[in-house]
């Protein structure tokens, strides 16, 4: 497999496998809008196209519709912001320590919507983010929007290719984002289907908080043997992902982003604090075996 430039391409999803679009290709704004959806729709949308068959713990989701005739349209794109998987993640990369931030978890366009849907969409969720969410002084409750590009393309076990890997090329094509860099290398198991066994739920599910439940359901719904009476999470972790039917990837770190959106005077001082004047990623990685 050899590295591939995404330099002019725009990622598109169906039924959870990858393509692309040339970014320049352009939509007509006129059979498009934008809306705030439910939970329920943006996780079935999510689940049933992203690579990654998950859903985050969602704060707010928007829709992006496509007119498809008179009074009629059709749910082509999600973008949901999440609960931070990495509470400290903004301050690592140089924001003030009480700065307010939210992931961008999910962004997720069908492969019929134009190149340039992308930042169409990225722009309009971004402001109305701002506006749903306040504080009660109106200012925008969130002083920054953190998203990460994943360059490590990813197979499933019968060597079908699930996900080609991107660098966050629609970060790059909107003018208000910052580079910071790639995020801790690490090495990640990888269910039959291609999906990663998300290192949150396991650390839930070895210390026993909230959703270790789920955590539990996932490895044996991917394969897992049952956890013995009495046995430490800890250990049935360990044999569930060595006696199971998962693989390891070496992972290099995602490649991360920030969208300052507060106020002029917050984002001023963000790009201060966090812009480091790095050089913007234009090839995938070329995978590893752990």
């Amino acid at each position: 497999m050899t590295q591939l430039s995404l330099f002019d391409l725009s990622m598109r999803w169906n039924s959870r496998r990858a393509s692309y679009r040339p970014s320049q290709e352009p939509i007509d704004p006129s059979q498009f809008s934008v809306e705030p959806v439910g939970d329920a729709v943006a996780r079935d949308f999510v689940i049933r196209h992203h690579y990654s068959g998950s859903y985050p713990a969602a704060i707010a989701a928007y829709g992006l519709f496509q007119r498809v005739a008179s009074f009629q349209q059709e749910l082509v794109g999600v973008a949901v912001f999440s609960v931070p998987m990495q509470p400290k993640a903004a301050a690592a990369y140089g924001a003030d320590p009480d700065a307010k931030f939210c992931d961008l978890g999910r962004f997720v366009l069908k492969d019929h919507v134009g190149g340039n849907g992308e930042t169409w969409l990225l722009s309009r969720v971004l402001r109305l983010l701002a506006e749903d969410k306040q504080r009660p002084d109106r200012r925008p409750l969130y002083d920054l929007c953190m998203s990460y590009s994943d360059p490590v393309p990813r197979t499933t076990a019968d060597g079908d290719l699930l996900h080609v890997g991107h660098v966050g090329r629609i970060y790059q094509a909107f003018g208000n984002s910052i580079y910071l860099g790639r995020g801790t290398p690490r090495i990640h198991w990888l269910t039959r289907d291609g999906s990663i066994v998300s290192p949150r739920a396991l650390s839930k599910l070895r210390n026993g908080e909230r959703g270790a439940a789920n955590a539990y359901e996932f490895l044996r719904l991917h394969g897992a043997p049952a956890m013995a009476p009495g046995e430490p999470e800890a250990d049935y972790i360990k044999r569930a992902l060595t006696g199971g039917p998962f693989r390891k990837l070496r992972h290099n770190g995602n490649h991360a982003y920030v969208f300052p959106c507060g106020t002029h005077a917050t984002r001023q001082e963000i790009r201060r604090r966090m812009d480091k004047g790095l050089p913007r990623p234009t090839k995938t990685d070329l995978p590893i075996a752990a």
